[in-house]
C-alpha cells in the first residue's frame, strides 16, 4: 500500500471463524445461520470454550496482520498470513474437541470459500471491491488519512469481536450492503483516525 490508499481483502482466516461461529451459534441457539449444517454434540466444544478459544484466535490474527503490516505494509501482508493459516490447518484443531470434526468443517469451509461465481471470496470480493471506490471519495474530502486495509467477512460480526487493530478494519458484506453501509463504514474509519 502506498500513502493516502485504502486496500480491501478477504481473509481466509477471519471468514472461516466467521463460518464456525455459525456453527456453534446454530447449534446452541437454534438459528439458522450459513453453514446450516447438522451438527453433533459430542464433536463441539461447551459453547464458552469455544467463544473464548474464538475471541483469541481472531484477536491474535489481529495483532498478527497489524505487525506484518507494520514491517511491510502492503496488500501481501494478509495474503501472506493467511498462508500460514492454510498451510497448517491443525492449527484450528481447538475449535472442536476432535481432530476429525476440525479436518470435516476445514473442508466443508475450503469448498465453498474458493467456489467460483457463488464461493465466499468471490462473493465478498465483488461486493467489497464495487464499494471501494466510494468509501475512498467520501473519506477524500478529510485530512490525509493513513493507509488502511478493509477485510470484508461474508456475515454480520460476532459478538465481543474487534472490528477494528490499528489501521485494519473488519466489514460484513451484510452491513456494507446496507443503504447507510459506505457511510457508516467510513464514519467509524473518521472515528479512529481522529478526524
Amino acid at each position: 500500500m502506498t500513502g493516502n490508499q485504502i486496500t480491501n481483502s478477504c481473509s481466509f482466516v477471519l471468514n472461516y471463524l466467521q463460518f464456525l461461529d455459525n456453527i456453534y451459534t446454530n447449534f446452541y441457539t437454534g438459528s439458522t445461520k450459513f453453514p446450516a449444517i447438522n451438527s453433533n454434540k459430542e464433536g463441539l466444544l461447551e459453547h464458552d470454550v469455544f467463544i473464548h478459544n474464538k475471541k483469541e484466535m481472531w484477536n491474535r490474527y489481529l495483532e498478527d496482520l497489524s505487525h506484518s503490516m507494520f514491517l511491510n505494509p502492503s496488500s501481501e501482508a494478509i495474503t501472506n498470513l493467511d498462508l500460514r493459516y492454510l498451510t497448517n490447518p491443525w492449527l484450528f484443531d481447538h475449535m472442536f474437541k476432535d481432530k476429525s470434526n476440525s479436518q470435516n468443517a476445514w473442508s466443508l469451509f475450503q469448498s465453498w470459500y474458493w467456489a467460483q461465481t457463488f464461493g465466499c471470496l468471490y462473493v465478498n470480493e465483488n461486493v467489497s471491491h464495487a464499494l471501494i471506490l466510494n468509501i475512498s471519495e467520501t473519506l477524500a474530502g478529510h485530512k490525509a488519512f493513513p493507509n488502511f486495509l478493509i477485510t470484508s467477512i461474508y456475515d454480520d460480526l460476532p459478538d465481543g469481536l474487534e472490528s477494528a487493530k490499528d489501521n485494519i478494519f473488519v466489514f460484513s458484506i451484510t452491513e456494507l450492503s446496507l443503504p447507510d453501509g459506505l457511510h457508516n463504514m467510513a464514519k467509524k474509519i473518521l472515528n479512529h483516525i481522529g478526524s
